[in-house]
C-alpha cells in the first residue's frame, strides 16, 4: 500500500528546492541585469557618438529576451507549485476510492487499486506505467501478472487511440 503522506510530502520538498533554486537563479539575473544596465548607463554617460550610443541599445535590446525567457521560467515554476496542489487534492480524493499513484526510480508511474476484490478489500492490483522517449505508453509490470499477449493488445490500443 502507498503512503501517499510520504510521497507528497517527498514531492513537496522537491518542488520547493527547485523553486529555491529558480528564485536564486533569477535573483543572480536581476543582478546581473542591474550591473549590466548600470555599465550601460556609465558607458553612455561617457560616450561621444552616436554609433556607440547604439551599441549600447543593441546590447540592451539582446538582453531583453533572456530577461523575457527567466520571466516566464519563473512564472511557469510557479504555476506548477499551484498545480501540485490541484494534484495533491485529486491524489487524496482517489485514495478514498482505492487508488493510490507513486513515482518509481525508473520514472513510471504505478497506479495501485484497491477495493475491487469484494472478499479482499485491501487486495492490491496494480500496473506501473512509462511514457517512454517516443510519447507512447509502456506497462513495466502488473501485479497479479497479466499474460504478455492480453496486455501488449490492450497497450497497443491505448497507443493507437491515445485513450488512457
Amino acid at each position: 500500500r502507498v503512503n501517499v503522506e510520504a510521497y507528497e510530502k517527498a514531492k513537496e520538498g522537491e518542488i520547493e528546492a527547485v523553486t529555491r533554486g529558480a528564485r536564486g537563479e533569477l535573483k543572480l539575473a536581476r543582478a546581473e541585469l542591474g550591473r549590466l544596465q548600470e555599465r550601460l548607463v556609465a558607458q553612455a554617460a561617457v560616450l561621444d557618438t552616436e554609433r556607440e550610443i547604439a551599441a549600447l541599445e543593441r546590447a540592451r535590446a539582446e538582453l531583453e529576451p533572456t530577461i523575457a525567457r527567466l520571466r516566464r521560467e519563473a512564472e511557469a515554476r510557479n504555476l506548477r507549485g499551484e498545480s501540485l496542489d490541484d494534484l495533491r487534492l485529486a491524489m487524496r480524493r482517489f485514495a478514498r476510492f482505492g487508488l493510490a499513484f507513486e513515482g518509481t526510480p525508473d520514472g513510471a508511474l504505478k497506479l495501485t487499486f484497491t477495493l475491487l476484490d469484494r472478499r479482499e478489500p485491501d487486495r492490491p492490483f496494480a500496473a506501473s506505467i512509462l511514457v517512454n522517449h517516443l510519447d507512447r505508453y509502456e506497462v513495466r509490470d502488473t501485479y497479479p501478472s497479466l499474460p504478455d499477449p492480453a496486455l501488449a493488445a490492450l497497450v497497443d490500443e491505448v497507443n493507437r487511440t491515445n485513450d488512457f
